[in-house]
């Protein structure tokens, strides 16, 4: 087939989270179809990535995006009743290649990675695909609850524009793709999600597999976009209002925070005896093979993508990794001895975890209550219980709530 991918930031390097999903999926279609890309570069640097891109995909088109530019457009989008994140990623130029692109190939298909490019799919009239990725007015949504002032109400006004264009791109598009069952819950209590389909992202097992596993272990470890509000709101939480306890108890612990383009908020927790902001690296898997502990206390725009991407991380690692575990609100993943616990999943889509003391994170370990777990379909999540110990009455509960698949290795519980 011929595809036409549209893509709002270069699908190169897989180096942050968007762009490492639309790395993977237009690269997997590059495998058995001829992929023409067309995308916005946001930086003058990125062009080498652009030819990189090139090398893989039938052809590239691509524009560079100037954020006064960007600014201008996404006010302008908002007067006239359209989210601020279309106009912002408005190109009349790169419309034209697409539109020329359109004209010059008959294309099978077109693909419009994230709402914002759904707009570039006006110029052909062959069957549309948007892929969400997430519900983004639910995000807005969650920023304008932690901002004030004018910030709160672009925020919210962002969340009421873009739910309503991403009801009719679930309309009007021949087919929808979100990340998540629990993404298309979300969609479907404004919207029709009868053309809605979920694909889940996966994680490259082989790349962050630990190449001397038994290394000895220090420490914890957060890598993420440090230009990622969600990211920078999670982890300043974490060293502000959780690592202090953690250092309580164990006073040698270090925490090292690792992304790209930390900001004024990250780089202060510096400050925090025990904390180092390590900042942008060539390759961060190190950091996590050395760490003890891989945290990531998302506290918003997370979802059970997380939780996927967590625990196939986990798996990979071989059990070789211990935790502080603790039940931080919604969004708590702690890895403890290659097994995430998932209380950010739990909380909202289980039975409620159990809530632990950071100090008494050993005994809990050490009893051995949680085996493993692995990814069984898409997102959901397989905890696999020691039946020992669980007493009848827990174990009869647990059966009542969720089911029960009896196999060679004890029971397991579905989430």
């Amino acid at each position: 087939m011929n595809i036409l991918f549209l893509s709002q930031r270069v699908p190169e390097p897989p180096n942050k989270g968007d762009k490492i999903r639309a790395h993977h999926l237009a690269r997997r279609l590059a495998r058995r179809h001829s992929v023409h890309l067309a995308f916005l570069l946001d930086e003058e640097g990125e062009e080498p990535h652009a030819r990189i891109a090139q090398g893989w995909a039938a052809s590239c088109v691509w524009r560079r995006r100037g954020r006064a530019a960007s600014v201008l457009h996404g006010a302008s989008s908002a007067l006239r009743g359209r989210p601020i994140s279309v106009g912002w990623f408005h190109s009349r130029a790169l419309a034209g290649d697409v539109a020329a692109l359109v004209r010059s190939h008959r294309f099978d298909v077109a693909v419009a990675y994230c709402s914002s490019m759904a707009p570039y799919l006006d110029a052909f009239d062959g069957p549309r695909v948007v892929d969400l990725v997430d519900i983004d007015s639910e995000k807005w949504r969650q920023y304008a609850e932690r901002a004030s002032g004018m910030k709160r109400a672009v925020y919210a006004l962002e969340h009421r524009l873009l739910r309503r264009y991403e009801g009719e791109l679930a309309r009007t598009s021949d087919r929808v793709v979100v990340i998540s069952r629990a993404e298309r819950e979300s969609l479907a209590r404004f919207a029709d999600v009868s053309k809605v389909e979920v694909i889940s992202n996966g994680v490259e097992i082989d790349r962050w597999a630990e190449p001397s596993p038994g290394t000895a272990r220090s420490g914890l470890v957060f890598v993420g976009a440090l230009d990622y509000f969600a990211n920078a709101d999670g982890i300043e939480h974490f060293a502000r209002e959780v690592f202090p306890r953690i250092r309580a108890a164990a006073p040698e612990t270090r925490l090292s925070i690792v992304g790209r383009r930390p900001g004024p908020g990250t780089k202060a927790l510096a400050a925090i005896e025990g904390v180092d902001v390590v900042g942008e690296v060539a390759d961060p898997a190190p950091y996590v093979w050395r760490a003890a502990v891989s945290v990531a206390p998302l506290r918003i725009a997370q979802g059970p993508k997380d939780v996927a991407r967590a625990a196939r991380l986990a798996e990979s690692k071989g059990g070789q990794t211990r935790a502080i575990l603790k039940t931080l609100g919604r969004g708590a993943l702690l890895l403890a001895n290659g097994v995430f616990i998932l209380a950010m999943w739990l909380f909202n889509y289980g039975p409620k975890p159990q809530r632990i003391d950071v100090s008494e994170y050993d005994r809990f370990l050490d009893a051995g209550d949680v085996d493993r777990i692995v990814i069984v379909q898409n997102e959901s999540v397989r905890v696999s219980i020691k039946a020992d110990s669980l007493s009848k009455k827990t174990h009869q509960a647990r059966l009542a709530r969720s089911g029960v698949d009896k196999d060679k290795n004890g029971p397991h519980y579905e989430f």
